[in-house]
């Protein structure tokens, strides 16, 4: 390949405040470690490393990591850190269309990000997440979550095909999400972004539903290509926090009114 997977998962990796290392030897390969500085869960696992917690600020300056060890083992490392700032936050994951909806406290990020203005949507108009990557799913989604939006997700094209035909906005199921926003990645197994896009806009009720392509590609052909199937707009991964809820901002309904004080900062 290009690299250009490598190139997202070290900005990732950098993003979570964790690190990226590599030992490579001609003829033989390349062996890639990641740390990522996860607080220990009073939930302990058999190998020691964190559950589904969303940690607080690290003060004490030591972390447990994890990392991969050489038989291909999760394992909890501990490593000093200093004063990094604040761990990441490990979101809860949902599946088969399961509504995540937002806490009500603010989450804090890191103090030198500017202040965004969360959305005050009703709790079943939820934002389609769909990618076959569960960390990539699982990033976005916590971004989501900072600016109080409920979310759904899809692991391929064909679940997002499945969540859209059973939502509120082909149904009229007062008790079923109504979708607002598609974030969709273009390449995936069972069903590809491509076609579950043209598949979606077959159904004229979803006309004007506004469907954003996410991906790693950068080709011109695979833009048009995706214009023309349907796609709203076409933005290239990673995708950072700004950037998320300026489309937010773009294609769903107004963010909380004046009278609502809360940033997200």
């Amino acid at each position: 390949g290009t690299g250009l997977g490598l190139t997202i998962v070290s900005k990732l990796v950098h993003a979570m405040g964790g690190q990226i290392f590599v030992q490579s030897e001609l003829g033989k390969g390349s062996t890639f470690e990641v740390y990522l500085p996860l607080r220990k869960s009073s939930r302990h696992h058999a190998d020691g490393c964190v559950g589904g917690i969303n940690p607080p600020h690290i003060s004490n300056g030591f972390s447990n990591f994890c990392e991969l060890n050489s038989h291909g083992k999760v394992q909890a490392v501990d490593v000093e850190m200093g004063n990094t700032g604040s761990a990441p936050l490990i979101p809860q994951r949902s599946f088969g269309g399961t509504l995540s909806s937002p806490p009500s406290s603010t989450i804090k990020m890191n103090s030198k990000q500017k202040p965004l203005a969360p959305f005050d949507l009703p709790p079943d108009t939820v934002v389609l997440v769909v990618d076959d990557n569960a960390m990539n799913r699982s990033i976005l989604k916590r971004m989501l979550t900072q600016f109080k939006l409920a979310h759904v997700e899809a692991a391929n094209g064909q679940e997002a095909v499945d969540i859209m035909l059973s939502s509120r906005n082909y149904t009229s199921n007062a008790a079923a999400p109504e979708v607002a926003l598609v974030l969709m990645d273009l390449s995936m197994p069972v069903m590809d972004g491509y076609q579950a896009t043209s598949t979606i806009r077959r159904y004229p009720v979803f006309a004007n539903l506004p469907i954003v392509a996410l991906t790693a590609a950068t080709i011109e052909e695979g833009k048009q290509h995706a214009l023309e199937v349907g796609v709203t707009e076409y933005r290239t991964k990673p995708i950072k926090r700004d950037m998320l809820h300026s489309l937010c901002q773009q294609y769903l309904p107004n963010p909380s009114s004046g009278n609502d004080t809360r940033e997200i900062v």
